[in-house]
């Protein structure tokens, strides 16, 4: 999901459909990234940025939802391995979920197209990848509990309630520039922890 162009594109040969088809999802990511919103990415500018003809586009999405169905699935399968890699090593449940936390503030705070997308609903294409990162976040709150650091009796609402909370601060921060809000890392940790019910500070003990 490189969100450079390539300025001249050099024709398939016949039975190189899988290369054109990550050529039109890399171009719909170009598209994306350049316009900054989910409205722009039309079948049009993505072949423009493919160097193919629009018809070229139907037999691997016949409509602009279906690639933008794929291109979501993308972002979300990203988005559960940043998140993971930032939990992994924690030294505690309680920790980790905090790590997830932040990760996610970062990504949305990094890439306000994927978060755009991410939170986009698109008719008939259910969010699989989107609920699977979902469930991430619910086990993390899980282990939490198990390992008696939160007091969530239910950790698949608290963590809708975290992603929304997560969300509005990062939407809040870009929109209110001026505000004196506080240092990004207290919110978050701060959010979570009373969030997810936990009894362990943000940070705590983190080296």
């Amino acid at each position: 999901m490189d969100d450079r162009q390539t300025s001249t594109r050099k024709r398939n040969v016949r039975g190189k459909g899988a290369q054109l088809r990550a050529e039109i999802i890399q171009a719909a990511f170009t598209v994306l990234h350049e316009e900054g919103t989910v409205e722009a990415v039309k079948l049009r500018p993505v072949a423009r940025a493919a160097g193919i003809t629009a018809p070229a586009i139907y037999p691997h999405f016949a409509t602009v939802e279906d690639l933008l169905s794929v291109m979501r699935d993308a972002i979300f399968v990203e988005v559960r391995e940043i998140t993971g890699r930032a939990a992994k090593g924690a030294e505690s449940a309680a920790l980790a979920l905090y790590a997830r936390a932040g990760a996610y503030v970062k990504i949305w705070t990094s890439h306000p197209a994927w978060r755009q997308l991410m939170f986009t609903a698109i008719p008939g294409h259910p969010p699989v990848e989107g609920q699977a990162a979902f469930q991430d976040l619910v086990k993390a709150l899980e282990g939490c509990v198990l390992e008696g650091t939160s007091d969530s009796v239910d950790p698949q609402t608290d963590s809708a309630h975290l992603i929304a909370a997560l969300h509005g601060l990062v939407l809040s921060r870009t929109v209110m520039t001026a505000f004196p809000w506080p240092p990004l890392e207290k919110s978050i940790g701060d959010m979570t922890q009373r969030i997810a019910r936990l009894n362990v500070q943000p940070f705590e003990h983190a080296t």
